[in-house]
């Protein structure tokens, strides 16, 4: 995540980028993901969970363009956005405002 602005509605929401559409790496387990705490974006509403690093995982810096897939959920769990279904990834420039406005 860069250091660009996020400003989110009000509604509490919760984002997982996930291998599967269930969120689980077959073969992998669960409690050994990666989390992220991203709670000084805004109040614990906001959280990363990193289910799979690839291989030559590195961390992107502003300007290298970055392909994501994506399922975006409310507090409850209930889904309002995903890439994985549309099946189109989601293509965007590091520190360019140009994910969540």
């Amino acid at each position: 995540m860069s250091d660009s602005e996020l400003s989110l509605d009000s509604d509490n929401v919760s984002l997982s980028d996930s291998i599967q559409s269930n969120g689980s790496v077959a073969g992998e387990d669960s409690n050994s993901c990666e989390v992220i705490d991203m709670s000084r974006w805004r109040d614990r509403t906001l959280t990363k969970q990193v289910v799979w690093k690839g291989k030559g995982w590195s961390t992107p810096t502003n300007g290298n363009e970055v392909s994501i897939h994506y399922v975006a959920k409310r507090e409850d769990g209930s889904v309002f956005d995903s890439s994985r279904q549309r099946n189109q990834v989601f293509t965007f420039t590091v520190g360019r405002r140009q994910v969540i406005k």
